[in-house]
């Protein structure tokens, strides 16, 4: 499965399915009762576009069902 990332460094967007969740506490709710994963996911390389090694709270991650076929 291919995640959807942007590079908080210089904003570029890539995909890799080269991550894993770590610091997972599970499906939470907020206080209007909405459901969410509470939990990040880290790259097991470094961004191809900076070199860092990012981590991302699942809620930073881009849904691949609203990214257009130009991006």
């Amino acid at each position: 499965m291919h995640f959807i990332f942007v590079c908080p460094d210089n904003n570029s967007v890539f995909e890799s399915d080269d991550f894993k969740i770590v610091d997972n506490n599970g499906v939470r709710a907020d206080t209007a009762g909405n459901k969410f994963l509470d939990a990040m996911v880290a790259l097991e390389h470094p961004c191809p576009y900076c070199g860092r090694m990012h981590r991302f709270h699942v809620s930073e991650l881009m849904c691949p069902f609203s990214r257009d076929e130009s991006d």
